[in-house]
């Protein structure tokens, strides 16, 4: 409880959320233990109680290998399926990651479908991480437990108050090359979506869904080239000079721990030059939020 309130406090967010009227009910636990950690008894009372389960549990972290991230993103996962097999069925909304997904449509587009067992093409242990949770919730999908997935990119701050977490990769990297005077040239597109309507959306669809099974991709329609957002940065009077990857890259290997993008080191030295993220498909987030009046 003193977690969520301090989260509320930093996020001005005292007039929307309140434990005072029980309508959130803070239990503590911990998603990757068995049973969360809980007393037995407890436990099976809320085996009973709960119908459904919105499932976004996990440690964000692009610089964690797989090992580390297995507990909480992984294991988390398996200890949701058990609770939501026991029982009674109760049908999971997983919020899942757009860097998980690597199967592509007829369009070359990533296909808005439940991932296969290949994993080819994915980028770090947190890609990884939400892969698996996906393929577990795949199979168990597949074996009728309705279970609905929603992949996002860049989810940032609340509409009316821009207020965000400041602790974000894309953050860091914009605020890193600032520090540097220069930015990386990649074709690289970036889709930020306010939190609310993030949330809005999610809720609106699994309301819809029912005991119905599927992936959505909720993700900005058009988004903002990643050399137009450095351009647009200089308007207001940064001064980033765009450069090509590898040049980038030998002047991140000189920088002091004082900036931004010091942490981060392995993982953009590690990127391709040609790096470059596929068009992503929302038909199917658009057609069922155009029908909720709620269209991106």
């Amino acid at each position: 409880a003193k977690r969520l309130n301090l989260a509320i406090g930093n996020f001005n967010l005292q007039n929307e959320i309140s434990l005072a009227n029980r309508r959130i009910i803070v239990i503590p636990a911990d998603i990757s233990h068995d049973r969360f950690g809980m007393p037995h008894d407890y436990y099976n009372s809320l085996l009973e109680k709960v119908d459904l389960i919105y499932h976004c549990g996990a440690q964000v972290n692009i610089m964690a290998s797989y090992g580390k991230l297995r507990g909480s993103n992984v294991q988390g996962t398996l200890e949701i399926i058990k609770f939501a097999t026991q029982k009674k069925d109760k049908p999971i909304h997983y919020i899942s990651t757009l860097s998980s997904a690597y199967r592509k449509d007829e369009n070359g587009l990533l296909a808005e479908d439940f991932p296969t067992e290949s994993y080819d093409h994915l980028f770090g242990g947190y890609a990884i991480s939400k892969w698996v949770s996906e393929r577990l919730l795949t199979q168990v999908c597949a074996r009728g437990l309705p279970v609905t997935i929603y992949r996002s990119g860049y989810i940032f701050g609340q509409s009316d108050t821009g207020i965000t977490s400041l602790n974000d990769a894309l953050l860091m990297l914009i605020k890193g090359c600032i520090q540097l005077g220069f930015a990386p040239i990649m074709e690289e597109k970036i889709t930020i979506l306010p939190v609310d309507y993030v949330s809005h959306s999610i809720v609106a669809i699994s309301l819809k869904q029912g005991n119905q099974s599927s992936v959505f991709h909720i993700d900005h329609p058009t988004g903002i080239m990643w050399s137009d957002l450095v351009s647009w940065l200089n308007d207001y009077g940064y001064k980033i000079k765009k450069i090509p990857m590898r040049e980038w890259q030998h002047l991140l290997e000189k920088i002091e721990p004082d900036n931004a993008l010091f942490p981060f080191l392995p993982y953009y030295l590690s990127l391709k030059e040609t790096h470059q993220s596929p068009d992503v498909n929302t038909g199917k987030a658009l057609h069922i939020l155009t029908e909720l009046n709620l269209p991106f």
